[in-house]
């Protein structure tokens, strides 16, 4: 075949493919940045919105669905591409499974809290040992979501990190000890406290 000889029918109906598939994902990619950066904007706006909910005691999970409910009231078709795994989340909660609640020793390398995972979906955690001196006890709300080894711990917090929810893989769960997989990879591990709970599905 010559340099100058005009390409066979598939040669070109594969480039036009390709072509077209690169184009589509180029767009796609650009509606879910442009979905996320409009997303921010309505997080702000829905963060800062007086709301007569303020002159209630609400639970951080309480506040974290009004939050979620605000934003997707606000979001069109391009940010509701991007809120959709946070919505997912939270259709998820709340959820207290009852082989996780009771009283728990959490353990870092520097520090160790003694947790409690209410059945009613609160958390307290206070200092026990750590080597900062401004540690303090925290409140919140806490969840499962998944099942199986794709089970997540979801933490909502009363005080400090509002948003976005801390979420942490669960590995190695026993009855009496799981390791949630931290942000920035490292481990914490929890041994449980209390009297080993009841038998409950899992």
């Amino acid at each position: 075949m010559a340099l100058r000889d005009p390409l066979p029918r598939y040669v070109s109906w594969i480039t036009r493919i390709i072509g077209y598939s690169v184009g589509a994902m180029v767009i796609a990619i650009a509606w879910y940045v442009a979905g996320n950066m409009r997303l921010v904007t309505h997080y702000t706006e829905c963060l800062d919105k007086p709301s007569a909910r303020n002159a209630v005691k609400l639970t951080a999970m309480e506040n974290a669905k009004a939050l979620v409910a605000c934003v997707e009231a606000r979001s069109g078709i391009v940010e509701m591409l991007a809120f959709r795994p946070m919505k997912r989340l939270f259709s998820a909660l709340p959820s207290a499974p009852c082989n996780y609640t009771g009283t728990w020793r959490s353990r870092r390398v520097d520090s160790i809290y003694q947790v409690t995972l209410g059945a009613d979906g609160q958390f307290l955690a206070e200092p026990v040992k750590t080597s900062d001196r401004d540690a303090i006890r925290v409140t919140g709300s806490w969840g499962v979501v998944g099942s199986g080894d794709s089970q997540k711990m979801v933490w909502l917090y009363d005080e400090g990190h509002v948003w976005p929810p801390d979420v942490n893989p669960i590995t190695n769960p026993t009855p009496d000890s799981f390791v949630l997989v931290e942000q920035n990879g490292s481990r914490t591990e929890f041994i449980r406290a209390d009297e080993r709970q009841p038998p409950c599905d899992r």
